[in-house]
């Protein structure tokens, strides 16, 4: 019998939550400006009103890249020579900085990307810390 499926705890609640396997990043959007904030705000940082809780789909476009030679903080596994570091044009307007998987050969300008629950940690309990990191969107 295959072992059970842990389940997903996000490292940061104030910044994502963890549903199933998908990672939720949880912004802001003020309805008066129509411009959305990642990390949440309690209010618009253009015309002072108050903001609206939105979750992002966690997809997008990567915007800029760079790969860092050295393995990833909290890690157990530590494989690989380092791993990248793009900046991720969010749809609904937000920029955000993540770790990106796969190699540089992979990555591109203006490609889709989705974000994906990247486990850190041993499991303990049935649970699983995870931070969220984007990969390549393979769909159309």
């Amino acid at each position: 019998m295959a072992p059970e499926s842990p389940i997903y705890t996000s490292t940061d609640p104030e910044l994502f939550r963890v549903e199933g396997t998908t990672p939720v990043l949880m912004g802001s959007r003020c309805s008066n400006c129509e411009i959305s904030f990642y990390p949440r705000r309690w209010i618009c940082a253009v015309c002072m009103r108050e903001v609206a809780d939105v979750d992002f789909a966690g997809t997008g476009t990567l915007a800029a890249y760079t790969y860092v030679a050295t393995p990833v903080y909290g890690r157990k596994a530590l494989s690989g020579d380092g791993y990248g570091i793009g900046q991720i044009d969010l749809d609904e307007g937000v920029r955000v900085q993540a770790i990106i998987g796969g190699t540089s050969a992979d990555w591109g300008v203006g490609q889709r990307f989705a974000a994906r629950v990247a486990p850190i940690g041993d499991v303990e309990d049935g649970r699983q810390a995870a931070l969220y990191e984007f990969w390549p969107d393979p769909s159309p």
